[in-house]
């Protein structure tokens, strides 16, 4: 849901006709995007990984398979999540300043 409204923000953008509703729209962006990445960050909060690995080889084996799915996995794509908000808005940002100038915003 997120990733579609931030596509539809991006899109509506041009089609901003004066500053004040611009800066409603980035407004609302910006809290948004800043729900998002606190749901992220508590994610990444709740992602732990296992600690004391066992000794000997079968079960050096099963932990280390154990930790891929239970925090490298999870942890990597919740990073890539930030990574592409982070993207995202920074393509906001460019794309409303575009128009902020074109509107002789201040």
């Amino acid at each position: 849901m997120s990733d579609v409204y931030l596509d539809n923000v991006l899109a509506q953008i041009p089609l901003i006709d004066n500053c004040a509703d611009l800066s409603k729209k980035l407004q609302k962006v910006n809290a948004e995007v800043s729900k998002l990445q606190a749901a992220i960050s508590k994610q990444l909060g709740n992602v732990a990984p296992l600690m004391n690995p066992p000794h000997d080889l079968p079960s050096v084996i099963t932990w280390c398979t154990a930790m891929c799915q239970t925090y490298v996995i999870p942890h990597t794509n919740l990073l890539q999540q930030q990574a592409d908000l982070t993207a995202k808005m920074a393509a906001i940002t460019a794309k409303a300043n575009e128009q902020a100038q074109k509107l002789g915003c201040s």
